[in-house]
């Protein structure tokens, strides 16, 4: 009989943020190696993400922020190492000034709500990355 027990992590449904998965440890499904087939040339420009809800797309897409986002630099081996992606060594990795958009707070029972809970996300985001390149220099 083996000695070697297994031990659960926490489970983190509904929370979104990459980097807090690691910082806390936390079960999640490795999915960096999507980055390498994504950053390869012969991949669309402009990929389709079509998952069922509750699927992991928003952890997904925080996920790519941390990884090719400039602000996430100083952090890249704290958060990908021990990953599939921290071993393909892409040298992409932390050179862009990513925007976030967070539209899962967009909601309305007619259109005029709808087009106004649309626009705030917009302008959250905006500041977020204005702050975010203030911050930065």
């Amino acid at each position: 009989m083996s000695e070697h027990q297994d031990e659960l992590l926490n489970n983190p449904y509904g929370q979104v943020s990459y980097e807090t998965f690691r910082d806390a440890d936390l079960a999640i499904a490795d999915k960096t190696d999507v980055i390498k087939a994504l950053d390869d040339s012969s991949m669309s420009p402009y990929p389709v993400l079509l998952c069922p809800r509750r699927f992991g797309k928003s952890t997904f897409v925080q996920m790519l922020k941390c990884f090719y986002d400039i602000s996430y630099k100083d952090r890249y081996e704290e958060i990908f190492s021990g990953k599939d992606i921290y071993k393909e060594n892409i040298s992409g990795h932390n050179t862009y000034h990513v925007i976030d958009f967070d539209f899962s707070g967009v909601s309305g029972e007619d259109k005029s709500t709808l087009v106004d809970s649309f626009i705030i996300a917009i302008k959250r985001g905006i500041t977020n990355f204005v702050l975010g390149l203030k911050s930065a220099l």
